[in-house]
Parts: C-alpha cells; sequence; structure tokens
C-alpha cells in the first residue's frame, strides 16, 4: 500500500504554488518532518517575514487583541496586535494549530485563514498563511478542528521519505556516518514513533548529529559518549542498530586499501552493515579527495 503524502520536494511545491495563488494550506504529518523547516524555507523564497503563531501556547486575547477603553468617546475600542501585518505583507506560520486549540482559538482563526484580516485590520496585500498540524495517530496532543474552520484551507500530508531527507541533510551538514546509516536502514529508521521520550524522526537525527559531531571528528572518539548521545535523541533501539553500523564505518581506511592494497584486513565478513559501511565510506573518500562522485550519489 503506498504511503499516504507526498515527498518533501513534491509537497513544498504544492504548498507554495497554493500560497502564491492566495490560499491558505494546511500540511499535515508526522512530529519531527520537516513541517516548520518547510515553513521557513518558503518563507524566505518568497521574501517574506515569517510570523511564528502557536494558538495552543497563546492566550486568546493575545493573538485577537484586548478592549481598551476610549473615555473620551465612552466606548471600548480593540487594540492591534503587534503581530498583525498591515504595513508590510508577511508570512503567518500557525504552527501546532490543532494541538488541543480551544474553540474560541479557532474562531480567532476563521478571519485570519480565509479573509487574511483580524477584526477591522486588513493584513497586507501577499501576506500568505500556512497552518501545519500533527496526526491524530502519533499520540500528540490533538484537538479535532471544526468542519468551519478545516474547510478555510487546502491540506496536503508531507511524508517520511528517506531520499529527500538525506538530500537536506548533505546540504545542512549532517554528520557524514548518520547520512551513511540513513541509506543503509531506510525510512523505518528515519521515522518510528515508539511512544519512548526518544525517538528517531528526521527533527532527532539532526540533534544527534549535532550531538556528536565533534566527538566523531576528534582524534580518539569514545564510542560509549557516541553512543550515550544518539540514545537521548533517539532511542536506545536505534542508537544500538547506529553504533554496530558506526563501528564498522570508522575502522575502515579507504586511503589504506587504495594505495596501500589492505583490502583484505577489511574485507573479513559479508554482514550487510558492514558491506554497505564499506562502500559508502569509498564513496564519501572518492567525493572529497578525487571529485569523481557527485554529493548526492553517495
Amino acid at each position: 500500500m503506498a504511503v499516504k503524502g507526498y515527498r518533501y520536494s513534491e509537497a513544498k511545491k504544492l504548498v507554495k504554488h497554493a500560497l502564491q495563488k492566495g490560499l491558505s494550506v494546511f500540511l499535515w504529518g508526522h512530529p519531527g518532518i520537516g513541517k516548520s523547516t518547510m515553513a521557513r524555507e518558503i518563507a524566505s523564497e518568497m521574501g517574506l517575514p515569517l510570523i511564528d503563531i502557536r494558538l495552543a501556547q497563546s492566550d486568546p486575547t493575545k493573538i485577537g487583541g484586548i478592549l481598551y477603553p476610549d473615555r473620551e468617546k465612552g466606548l471600548s475600542v480593540w487594540l492591534r496586535p503587534s503581530w498583525v501585518p498591515v504595513d508590510k505583507p508577511a508570512f503567518i506560520f500557525l504552527d501546532e494549530i490543532n494541538a488541543a486549540v480551544t474553540k474560541l482559538h479557532q474562531s480567532i482563526a476563521y478571519q485570519i485563514v480565509l479573509e487574511k484580516r483580524l477584526r477591522e485590520w486588513k493584513f497586507a496585500p501577499g501576506t500568505v498563511v500556512l497552518a501545519a498540524g500533527n496526526l491524530e495517530e502519533d499520540s500528540a496532543i490533538v484537538q479535532t478542528l471544526s468542519q468551519a474552520l478545516s474547510n478555510r484551507f487546502v491540506h496536503f500530508q508531507l511524508k517520511v521519505d528517506v531520499d529527500e531527507w538525506i538530500k537536506w541533510a548533505k546540504r545542512n551538514g549532517i554528520v557524514e556516518p548518520i547520512i551513511s546509516y540513513k541509506k543503509f536502514r531506510g525510512e523505518n529508521s528515519l521515522y518510528n514513533n515508539t511512544g519512548d521520550h526518544a525517538f528517531p524522526s528526521p527533527r532527532s537525527w539532526e540533534f544527534a548529529s549535532r550531538l556528536i559531531e565533534d566527538e566523531i571528528r576528534s582524534e580518539k572518539p569514545s564510542i560509549t559518549t557516541i553512543r550515550n548521545l544518539v540514545e537521548s535523541a533517539v532511542g536506545k533501539g536505534e542508537a544500538s542498530a547506529f553504533m554496530t553500523f558506526y563501528r564498522h564505518y570508522r575502522k575502515i581506511d579507504v586511503s589504506g586499501m587504495s594505495f596501500k592494497g589492505n583490502i583484505v584486513k577489511v574485507a573479513k565478513t559479508t554482514e550487510p552493515s558492514f558491506i554497505h559501511a564499506l562502500l559508502s565510506a569509498i564513496a564519501v573518500y572518492y567525493s572529497k579527495h578525487f571529485k569523481l562522485i557527485k554529493k548526492d550519489s553517495y
């Protein structure tokens, strides 16, 4: 059965097209697979400042404005919230919009989403609205949106795709052992919500890379430290599988194999993780030293 949703690059094109057509978009997807990243990228490409609004974390009065007494006229007037873009267009991102928001929160969103306005303040022409939310199946804090609010959006779902993540990872400095491991293990290791505090997701693998980048580049990396750091980000089971792969990867001397004929010393096993670690290490080495292999091909 085909996985629901679109790959990152596909979803990004569709979302951007809909926004440019003046429609508000709801982007669905698992936690940590790149919804917020996509919002930042599209905002940057459209040349719009990003206004990140978390409805569930905000007092409705701070989003919708507050009443202030005009004593001279004997009236109460609404004060415009500072976030409302009336002078210049902006990219309004309603992140985690379905995270237990109340009916009051949702009612405030009605005008923002469909009319691009808040009360009497109409947004500057060119302002776009993107919302994002988690799926109910992810055990995330999710509140069903009213049909009235849901129908104000066009909807796209982002799916987990390891090839797309690898392309992103190479552009954003994710350490090579993690990239090679993703090539070997595929989507199940990229996202697997185990229900534990730490579980593998595109976001948590980025965390793992940041945690271990200094250690793996040191002269004498500590296997115990690397394992503990990776486990803190992606959980014990996935950390154990990664370390099995990494132990092979770090021992492969491509230079020695290429110029000293040391292949016999390393090729003593047919274990799949070793074979893939070997091929990955060779590809990375030659792409760096001889520029014979395109960076996206290994």
